[in-house]
């Protein structure tokens, strides 16, 4: 079990407030204006970053990085990342995604992670709630880059279909991850899963955007990525799930992560260089 780190948060608040700060002066400081022609009128002076403002804006949400600040619980775990990276600690895989990778380690899986994870000189960088837009702000920030493993293993989008984003803007967010790494970390293999299944019915409306999602998901193997979809893994030949394996109907049990383990364990082994 992770300690609190009370005081690197204050820290850490301090610093994002004299940040904000500083970004809220910067932003607000006066333009100067042009005089147009005789006849005097003010214009503000035109701006060459207007084209690529424009640009992001038309980018889905589900592919614009948003920061891991918007609640104590992610400002703490982005910190304990970080503390991760500055102390060198080594990393041959990397796991990116929401709550179920990050409960992997620190949750209901940690018995599992313990034994089998950690020994392979794994870090678990998922943060529980996090959507696509997270995990490409911590690839741009360059945490990723930072851990330089050999094999990230991302499992993320979930959230952004609960928020009600359209499968085509979580792929368009899954890609640009997949992209971003592929760009700074052009040797580190992708093991890209498929979203799990949501719901103990098998009728439960997530599974239909669910599986429209993973399709296009698919789509994005290539020679730097793997795409293994594990969903069928949990769910019964009636098409349910028990509550002995997703307890929640979205997050896995014990018993749920052992699943989990054993379906993606062969794969992850064989992106892994042999010595």
């Amino acid at each position: 079990m992770r300690r609190p780190v009370f005081a690197l948060v204050a820290a850490f608040l301090a610093v994002a407030s004299a940040v904000a700060v500083t970004t809220q002066t910067s932003n607000t400081a006066t333009v100067p204006a042009q005089a147009n022609g005789p006849s005097g009128t003010v214009t503000a002076p035109a701006t060459e970053l207007a084209p690529t403002e424009t640009a992001s804006e038309q980018l889905p949400a589900a592919a614009r990085p948003e920061p891991l600040d918007g609640n104590a619980y992610w400002i703490n775990r982005n910190i304990e990342n970080e503390i991760a990276l500055f102390v060198g600690v080594p990393c041959d895989v990397l796991f990116l995604g929401d709550s179920v990778t990050d409960f992997l380690a620190i949750g209901t899986g940690q018995p599992l992670w313990d034994a089998f994870y950690a020994p392979l000189g794994a870090l678990d960088f998922a943060v529980a709630g996090a959507t696509t837009s997270h995990v490409l702000w911590q690839v741009e920030t360059g945490q990723v880059a930072m851990a330089a493993p050999k094999v990230v293993v991302l499992l993320i989008g979930s959230n952004n279909l609960g928020n009600g984003q359209k499968p085509k803007e979580v792929a368009a967010g899954v890609e640009k991850i997949v992209k971003g790494i592929g760009a700074q970390l052009p040797d580190t293999r992708v093991l890209l899963l498929g979203i799990l299944p949501r719901g103990f019915a098998a009728d439960d409306p997530f599974r239909n955007v669910i599986a429209e999602t993973n399709r296009l998901l698919a789509d994005l193997e290539g020679d730097q990525v793997t795409y293994l979809d594990i969903g069928h893994w949990f769910v019964s030949t009636d098409g349910s799930i028990s509550p002995a394996v997703l307890f929640d109907g979205a997050h896995p049990t014990l018993f749920g992560y052992e699943i989990y383990s054993i379906a993606i364990w062969e794969t992850l082994i064989d992106l892994l260089p042999q010595p």
